[in-house]
């Protein structure tokens, strides 16, 4: 049996994208807009609290988050970014544990100079010396930016 993990996830950043607004929506037009049934969007719902320690209200049929949530703009950050030489490739994921971890595994692979990955919600990065570094879902960044010295590391003695 394939693990639904992955599955679960992706759709909990789909309907938390559908209610990040704040606005109240009832269950069947959030399922319908999702494409699952209304018992997979109740256990998406349900899920949230534990998820990313969002209150979920409901009334009437009708649900919405206690409070909105601001959510990456992917479209408008790749367009800021987009400006410079050379522009940087931005790839905007949900979720990981570290993008720190990804981008390193990346750049052992070939990578180029300005990937850069955005993540919404990191749930094991490392800031210095070991100290871990959680994002909090709409209340901060979490990115890692590969960047190649053509004069190499050795160079650079105050860059941490």
């Amino acid at each position: 049996m394939p693990d639904a993990t992955p599955l679960l996830e992706a759709n909990l950043f789909r309907a938390l994208r559908a209610l990040a607004d704040g606005r109240a929506r009832d269950v069947a037009g959030l399922a319908q807009s999702l494409g699952c049934s209304g018992l997979h969007m109740e256990t998406l719902l349900a899920s949230m609290g534990s998820a990313f320690g969002l209150a979920v209200l409901r009334d009437e049929g009708c649900y919405r988050l206690s409070q909105p949530v601001d959510l990456i703009d992917g479209e408008a950050l790749r367009a800021q970014l987009a400006v410079g030489e050379p522009a940087l490739q931005v790839e905007i994921i949900d979720q990981c544990e570290s993008t720190n971890t990804l981008l390193l595994a990346r750049a052992a692979a070939g990578a180029v100079s300005g990937t850069t990955i955005v993540c919404e919600h990191q749930t094991r990065g490392r800031g210095r010396q070991g100290a871990r570094w959680i994002t909090a879902l709409g209340g901060s960044l979490a990115f890692s930016l590969l960047w190649r010295f053509r004069s190499g590391v050795h160079a650079l003695p105050g860059l941490s």
